[in-house]
């Protein structure tokens, strides 16, 4: 199918398909379009989106020879994004065309959501995190954790969602008990995008928070085994659970002795200590199923 039409008196503005990446300044629609065209006869669209899928049709142009059609701009004012769609002798359409975008009264189209400016000053006091908001345009902030010091000496840290809390929001509270080292950074986030410009590519500067062993709890204390009556405590090769393949090497009865020989390991929600145990299979056991006694 042939296609060969032109749109005449205003300069306008191709668009294709997509939301344009900045601010466009479009043409402004005065006195109506002269739309020049030859053989075929086409069918015109408007609507206030480049991308709608169903357009409203406004006007059928009968085929002709370079005869003008003169089609009235839009009384009412804002941003319109034109189409021509060939057709055949059958009425069948082509594809869609180029997408001519003007304006009526002069409007332009709103400007691309700006992402908001990263937070600073984060600072935490025993478990509340506290950052300042630079932005009045974000929709959440996302604070983020790092099982490590903000500075290991094994390179940058690995963190990980923690939680999003929403708009103008400036304090988020950790419930995390475990003994460790913890660092946290803070990012907003919008439409547009999440921060950028901070110390971590959008984030806040990050801080640091360590948790220590509840007292008793040490290298050399001397613990029991503090589970319940008929009930045994697994002793692991490794701090933390894991189950394939399993890392248990035994097990130790209830009220049974040892020393703390290394620890505290955070895995698995909970906290690990190496016991060497008076008797039996030596290893790591959980802090829950622990009581620091006298040797």
């Amino acid at each position: 199918m042939q296609r060969v039409l032109a749109l005449a008196v205003l300069a306008l503005l191709v668009f294709v398909s997509g939301a344009p990446a900045a601010a466009q300044t479009l043409p402004d629609c005065p006195n109506g379009m002269s739309i020049t065209w030859t053989m075929q006869s086409f069918n015109v669209y408007l609507s206030a989106s480049p991308n709608d899928p169903n357009p409203p049709r406004v006007a059928t142009i009968p085929s002709g020879t370079g005869l003008p059609y003169q089609w009235p701009c839009p009384t009412t004012p804002g941003v319109y994004y034109l189409w021509l769609n060939v057709t055949d002798a059958d009425g069948k359409e082509g594809n869609k065309g180029s997408v001519y975008g003007f304006t009526v009264g002069g409007v332009t189209p709103p400007p691309p959501i700006a992402a908001p400016l990263p937070p600073t000053a984060l600072s935490i006091a025993l478990t509340v995190l506290r950052w300042t908001d630079n932005s009045g345009n974000e929709d959440r902030f996302t604070v983020e954790r790092a099982p490590s010091q903000c500075q290991p000496a094994g390179g940058p840290p690995t963190f990980g969602v923690l939680a999003s809390v929403g708009p103008n929001i400036t304090t988020y509270t950790d419930p995390i008990t475990t003994p460790g080292t913890y660092c946290y950074r803070v990012n907003a986030s919008n439409a547009g995008g999440p921060s950028t410009g901070g110390p971590y590519a959008g984030y806040t500067n990050s801080v640091e928070k360590t948790i220590q062993p509840p007292s008793g709890f040490a290298v050399g204390a001397t613990v029991q085994v503090n589970t319940a009556i008929n009930q045994v405590l697994n002793v692991r090769s490794t701090p933390g659970v894991v189950t394939t393949p399993s890392n248990i090497v035994g097990t130790q009865a209830r009220l049974a002795k040892g020393i703390i020989l290394d620890g505290p390991v955070a895995a698995s929600g909970a906290t690990w200590w190496r016991i060497d145990y008076a008797t039996g299979i030596d290893g790591w056991s959980s802090q829950a199923y622990l009581l620091v006694v006298l040797p």
